[in-house]
Parts: structure tokens; sequence; C-alpha cells
């Protein structure tokens, strides 16, 4: 009995699984350091950022609060062009303290 020249599908299966894990490591490699740069940057200043996502272009409130009941307004913000925008709190303390933003609707 000849076998045919190929793959079989079981032999197939284990390499895409093989080749996965290894994007998703080389992926999760990649990604660190700019968690730590954000992190590095926000430590050294003694203040706490953070990075919101949303709409390009698009105006956003940002509120923080210590018992997410009473909010305050932070500042407001325009996302970049990539959606992203940044909030950096001068007044951070070690007490806990919760941040969220609300898209402001255009006039």
């Amino acid at each position: 009995m000849r076998r045919e020249r190929g793959f079989t599908l079981i032999e197939l299966l284990v390499v895409m699984v093989i080749l996965g894990i290894t994007l998703g490591l080389v992926s999760l490699n990649a990604m660190p350091g700019q968690k730590q740069s954000m992190q590095q940057d926000a430590n050294l200043a003694g203040m706490f950022k953070i990075i919101f996502a949303g709409v390009p272009g698009a105006n956003y409130q940002v509120q923080k609060t210590s018992d997410l009941v009473n909010w305050s307004n932070a500042t407001s913000a325009i996302a970049n062009s990539n959606g992203y925008f940044q909030f950096i709190d001068p007044a951070a303390t070690n007490n806990r303290s919760f941040y969220r933003s609300y898209r402001i609707p255009n006039p």
C-alpha cells in the first residue's frame, strides 16, 4: 500500500496551535514596555495617570470620587486621532480614588 504525500489534519492542527502560542507570547512580550513606562511616569512624579479610550475627536468629561456616590468634575479632554486621552491627577493620594469618563455631546 502506497502512502500519499501530504500532512494529516492532526499535524496541521498541532502546527497551528504552536504558531498561535508563539505569536501570543511575542505580542505579550512587546506590550509590557509601554505599560511599564506609563506606570513609571506616574510613579516618579507622585501622581496618578490614567489613559482613556474613546471616539477620535470627541469631547469627554473626567470625574473622580472616593466613595462611588459623590462624583466631582476633574477635567475635560478631547480624544486624539487614535481615540485616546489621558488624565494626570496631581492631587492623587494613597487614599482610594475612582475615575470615570463620559462623552460630552456635541451641540
